[in-house]
């Protein structure tokens, strides 16, 4: 694939923010933060679930558009998920204290993130790609 093309994925990623953006008011005022990070996180499970299914898939250039398609489609709720979040912690958290625990947060993320990506990529190396991508 030219390397126009990536960036021209790159970026649709950072457009397909917008629609989980407008979508947030109308869902938190419906089921709110709770529930539309629920919802959020619930429908990014199962599209991952697909995307998965299809990454294992024979790469064609079809396979390649429906996945690019149902990532793209899916990528709102993703957005709708992670903003949600950091509300939460805030409503939660005491008012001297939010700093530190949207702080203690995002350590912690960083921490699992930059762990289990290696862990995920020495079990890649040792069992192949095929597994590692169902631990």
């Amino acid at each position: 694939m030219p390397v126009v093309a990536y960036n021209w994925i790159g970026i649709l990623v950072v457009l397909m923010v917008m629609p989980g953006v407008i979508l947030l008011p109308p869902i938190y005022h419906k089921i709110g933060l709770a529930g539309g990070c629920i919802m959020g996180n619930a429908v990014s499970g199962i599209v991952l679930i697909a995307l998965l299914h299809i990454a294992l898939a024979p790469l064609t250039t079809t396979t390649f558009a429906i996945f690019v398609m149902i990532f793209f489609c899916s990528f709102p709720f993703a957005v709708i998920s992670q903003l949600s979040t950091g509300l939460m912690r805030e409503a939660v958290s005491p008012i001297d204290k939010r700093g530190l625990c949207q702080g203690a947060n995002i350590t912690v993320m960083n921490f699992c993130s930059a762990l289990t990506q290696t862990l995920l990529g020495l079990a890649s190396d040792q069992l192949g790609t095929p597994t590692a991508i169902w631990i």
